[in-house]
């Protein structure tokens, strides 16, 4: 996710890395339970497996899905006002410091339970609760806001499922990283390191995030996608993707940053109704986004015409989508439509 990249207006759910709220950061001290006692770790699983590229993501997805899944509550401190803009405290900033240590049983399970109690809240829709869960770094520097005002736009249409969480460290300034897969918007599969602070309210928070490579499908459809100063260029832009599995291999070939949003618009839309409002937010569905030198793993993905979006900046502060940077793309099922 490119920090700041979607212009608020437009309210479309931008991927934002899976947030969970967590344990005590130190096993030396039990002193600051997790806030979220109550939440069992029902909806997560530890990823003890030592094959870090299975594409049998189809198995786990059922899996899961069998599974009961009591409602839970949502737990979050208050939303920081909108006034005065944010204090990023220099202890976030220098996190994680030292070299880490594995976290204990004990602090695993109490951190798969604040991960439920995020999921709970992120899946559950009520996004300006789980906007909470940032740490002011987060907030001002990676999603490029100034206060927590449109974070819960910035989140909407964000659903996360099949998370898989593996490699907790536990760090001596009370921060903890952890490395997670899951599905994202029910159609993208993320691979990423987490980072993140016990605040002073008792409650851990999202920090940092840093992408890995995802999973890859298989079988997939393959689209090559080159972008640049303001277009994409797709190897095909319609495409047979029989099994609903498609990976987008994008690059950067231009001098500015990009990025690639992968929406559906209602039939006989385009990505200029997001700007002149013809569209509202409940309209445009987000499928994914990848950054600008990535493999972007979608699944599921059912036959229809897609868009890909760049909303970053441009200098002249202008949405790059809107000097141009956009390309539709046409799912096919059957291989027979496709010739």
């Amino acid at each position: 996710m490119r920090k700041g990249s979607l212009a608020a207006a437009a309210g479309i759910g931008v991927l934002l890395l899976a947030t969970v709220p967590a344990a005590a950061a130190n096993a030396a001290s039990d002193a600051r339970p997790i806030v979220t006692p109550t939440i069992s770790a029902d909806r997560t699983t530890v990823d003890n497996t030592t094959d870090r590229n299975n594409a049998d993501w189809t198995t786990r997805a059922a899996a899961n899905k069998a599974r009961p899944k009591a409602k839970r509550p949502c737990e979050a401190p208050p939303v920081p006002p909108s006034e005065p803009p944010i204090v990023v405290d220099p202890d976030q900033l220098a996190a994680p410091v030292g070299t880490g240590r594995p976290a204990n049983p004990i602090e695993t399970a109490r951190l798969q339970a604040g991960i439920d109690n995020f999921l709970a809240c992120i899946n559950a829709g009520d996004h300006r609760k789980a906007s909470a869960l940032f740490t002011p770094r987060f907030v001002r520097y990676y999603m490029g806001q100034e206060n927590y005002t449109q974070i819960s736009n910035i989140l909407g249409g964000m659903r996360i499922d099949d998370m898989r969480l593996r490699d907790f460290t536990v760090y001596s300034d009370g921060s903890f990283t952890t490395e997670a897969n899951y599905v994202a918007y029910g159609h993208a599969l993320i691979h990423e390191r987490q980072y993140w602070w016990l605040d002073n309210d008792g409650y851990l928070k999202l920090n940092w995030a840093e992408f890995l490579p995802s999973e890859i499908p298989r079988p997939a459809t393959r689209v090559s996608v080159e972008m640049g100063e303001y277009f994409f260029r797709l190897s095909q832009n319609r495409i047979c993707a029989p099994a609903g599995n498609i990976v987008l291999d994008i690059r950067n070939v231009g001098e500015e940053p990009h990025e690639t949003i992968v929406l559906q618009l209602p039939p006989g839309a385009v990505p200029a109704d997001i700007f002149n409002e013809k569209l509202t937010p409940d309209q445009v569905k987000t499928i994914g986004q990848g950054g600008s030198s990535a493999a972007l793993s979608l699944v599921r993905v059912r036959p229809g015409t897609y868009w890909l979006v760049d909303f970053i900046p441009a200098p002249d502060g202008i949405p790059h989508a809107e000097h141009g940077q956009v390309a539709k793309l046409t799912v096919e099922r059957q291989r027979a439509a496709c010739h």
